[in-house]
């Protein structure tokens, strides 16, 4: 394992040292200054390839009690290193090919083999390589799905209750349904990731009547009815509430809009939810959390709605 954080300083080493040395960093403004423009870097252009290192460092500085980056060189005089990090369960390959010590590519085994999709974020869909071949019906399909998820995803703040989500759904059906397989297309991703997220908040604010109806049913007089009160509704916890607070920024902090106090989604934030949608999820949340013993539950799936 080789520690570039822990060797001299950069001035001394080559161009693939240094990139090694800021990559493990995650100082990507100094990679963009390392990385020659006129070569591509895993089949795609620089800046493609430097905006998808952004989108990995977020994710990576995301996460709790993360790890230092790791990074492996195969063998000793192997141009082949793998980043590792154990938590985040990342093995990413990175082959070199240089040029009197200058860096003229960077591929990866697994990215030019790719024959299905991966969520690793260092792989790159078909449509982003350097020589993707477009075709009308892609082109067609790519400003479709660019029009839909800009009606929503764009410079406005835009307010979506229940029906404006399924309007949305009902509209764009389609279009998802068409697409929703090229997965090695990454180029539709935004459009599906917004689809899939209206799809599972819609459900969300569905469930927020048996939610309200179950904290109504809450009968603590004994121990074995709480018992049973928290096994009936396992499920609905499981499949739909344990987690929901991660749709939202910060679930918390309220934006006050007109009569509404409205709450601002993470991976869209220009997009706001109506806080008084959720209130009955987070009241049921916390009174399972608040009585449960995950030792001793037992699911009954017909408390689900659907």
């Amino acid at each position: 394992m080789i520690n570039f954080l822990h060797t001299d300083d950069s001035s001394n080493k080559s161009q693939k040292e240094t990139f090694l040395f800021y990559l493990q960093l995650m100082d990507i403004e100094m990679i963009e200054l390392i990385l020659e423009n006129q070569y591509s870097y895993f089949e795609v252009t620089k800046s493609t390839f430097i905006k998808k290192l952004k989108l990995f460092k977020s994710e990576f500085e995301a996460l709790d009690g993360k790890d230092e980056l790791k990074i492996i060189q195969k063998n000793r005089t192997s141009n082949t290193y793998y980043l590792y990090e154990e938590n985040y369960e990342l093995e990413q390959e990175l082959t070199f090919e240089e040029v009197e010590n200058k860096i003229v590519n960077i591929s990866s085994q697994f990215n030019s083999e790719l024959k299905k999709w991966c969520p690793l974020e260092l792989h790159f869909g078909l449509d982003e390589r350097i020589n993707f071949k477009t075709t009308i019906e892609y082109l067609i399909e790519l400003q479709q799905c660019t029009n839909a998820l800009e009606e929503l995803v764009n410079t406005n703040i835009e307010i979506l209750d229940h029906d404006k989500m399924e309007y949305w759904i009902n509209k764009h059906k389609s279009l998802y349904h068409q697409v929703k397989d090229k997965l090695l297309m990454f180029k539709f991703n935004d459009f599906r990731n917004l689809f899939d997220l209206l799809v599972d908040l819609k459900k969300l604010i569905e469930c927020s009547i048996v939610a309200h109806i179950a904290v109504e049913e809450f009968d603590n007089s004994t121990q074995d009815k709480i018992q049973k009160w928290i096994n009936d509704n396992l499920s609905l916890f499981i499949s739909h509430i344990e987690c929901f607070e991660g749709y939202f920024k910060d679930f918390e902090k309220v934006t006050y809009f007109g009569i509404n106090d409205i709450i601002q989604l993470d991976i869209f934030p220009n997009i706001y939810l109506l806080r008084n949608d959720f209130l009955d999820v987070k009241k049921f949340k916390d009174l399972f959390l608040k009585h449960s013993n995950f030792s001793s539950l037992e699911v009954n799936d017909d408390i689900i709605p659907f």
